[in-house]
């Protein structure tokens, strides 16, 4: 989460410019590795068309582009008025399988522009678009950042819409593109795209519990610790900028910075989500706070404890936010197997135990399962941040309650049918 004490963009202009130098220094990864990660990418052309695309849908990739086609007034103004994100928020953060109705002008919108969301969403489904990127250099355009996750909150709200319906497939093919949208940003050694990436994951996770069929690939997908251990090697091996003589200058400042968090990211690798969330902010950081005393008595330059004052804020709720994630796709995973297990059952129940309650995440930490009938509940039993506001937080519990009965009509009287009389001429 970034500082409330800071605009965004200069926060986000100081995760740029404060974490650089440790690649030269850092010998553990191949170099060819890093030079790899470092190397630009290209806007590709499933990107050139999702850019056409989200323009009737109000959503500008281009926004930072004054030559560049933008939306129109009535798509950008239809679009705001829709809120998806509002009532997208409010869906994910009830912890039961309950859809309520979309809004009407959720409805309207994706009523609408049906065949456009479908358009973007098969685009997806067939590739992983790709956009201008260059981690050597600190400035970049936010159009695609902010553009993707105003199509996520589309093709997420459309997905949910659709599995209220009862078409689970069609709800599954708008998660699966959204999960390409994810991977354009989850590779890039940057840390507004790693949030971002962040963001759409969690989105995902929490879509996920409402899916009575979700795609069998996403168990695999929310298992592992991905989200956590790049923001880990972010904060270890940032990228270094452009070679300007106004960059030489804090040539010193930025070596001795990268020793000092290098330090905090060795020391967090040792320690899970849960451990984390047990320690302050002064505690995460206090390998830095040595390391960089040790620089300032050596004769350091005093601007390299200021800047890391101003970005520490910053990285520490990044860091926070990625080891939530991971227990917050834990539980959705859970969700995931007990419902294959419900569906390769004979009678079609819940299973009556959970197989593995024991949590990978934060060993130690467990699942407390119930099943009644034909309802269950689960629930996480440990310690975890909370990634508290303007991060949406999904809940550590989850709730399946039993189908509804459907109510037995009640028989009409029968009625002596009569001729309808002919109207007058």
């Amino acid at each position: 989460m970034l500082s409330p004490r800071l605009p965004v963009g200069l926060a986000l202009a100081i995760l740029e410019m404060s974490t650089v130098g440790g690649a030269r220094e850092r010998q553990a990864r191949p170099t060819e590795d890093r030079e790899n990660r470092l190397a630009p990418s290209k806007k590709n052309a499933t990107a050139e068309d999702l850019e056409s695309l989200a323009l009737a849908l109000g959503i500008d990739f281009r926004r930072q582009d004054p030559s560049a086609e933008h939306p129109t007034r009535e798509d950008l103004d239809a679009y705001r008025k829709a809120d998806f994100g509002s009532w997208l928020e409010a869906q994910l953060k009830n912890a039961d399988d309950s859809i309520a109705p979309p809004s009407a002008s959720v409805q309207k919108f994706l009523s609408s522009r049906q065949p456009t969301v479908w358009r973007a969403a098969g685009l997806l489904e067939r590739d992983v678009p790709e956009w201008d990127l260059d981690p050597r250099k600190g400035s970049k355009d936010l159009g695609a950042l902010l553009g993707a996750v105003g199509l996520n909150r589309i093709l997420l709200s459309a997905a949910l819409v659709e599995e209220k319906a009862g078409h689970h497939a069609q709800a599954g093919n708008l998660l699966e593109a959204s999960w390409s949208l994810s991977r354009s940003f989850a590779g890039q050694p940057d840390w507004t795209a790693q949030l971002i990436s962040v963001t759409l994951l969690k989105l995902q996770a929490g879509a996920l519990r409402k899916m009575a069929e979700p795609p069998t690939p996403w168990v695999d997908r929310l298992s592992g610790d991905e989200p956590r251990r790049r923001m880990l090697d972010l904060l270890e091996e940032s990228p270094p900028l452009g070679r300007s003589p106004e960059e030489l200058s804090l040539e010193e400042v930025r070596l001795a910075q990268a020793r000092a968090w290098r330090s905090v990211a060795d020391r967090l690798r040792e320690l899970s989500p849960c451990e984390v969330a047990k320690l302050s902010s002064e505690e995460i950081w206090k390998p830095a706070a040595e390391e960089i005393e040790q620089s300032l008595a050596a004769g350091a330059d005093p601007s390299l404890k200021t800047l890391s004052d101003m970005a520490t804020p910053n990285l520490t709720g990044a860091i926070r936010r990625a080891g939530r994630l991971l227990v917050d796709s834990e539980l959705t995973a859970k969700v995931l197997e007990l419902r294959q297990e419900k569906a390769a059952s004979r009678d079609g129940r819940w299973p009556e135990k959970l197989f593995d309650g024991d949590s990978r995440v934060c060993p130690g930490a467990a699942y407390e399962y119930q099943s009644r009938g034909g309802a269950m509940s689960i629930r996480f039993k440990g310690p975890i941040d909370d990634p508290g506001a303007p991060a949406l937080g999904l809940p550590l519990s989850f709730e399946s309650r039993p189908p509804r009965a459907t109510p037995t009509p009640t028989p009409a009287r029968t009625r002596r049918a009569t001729t309808p009389s002919r109207p007058h001429t």
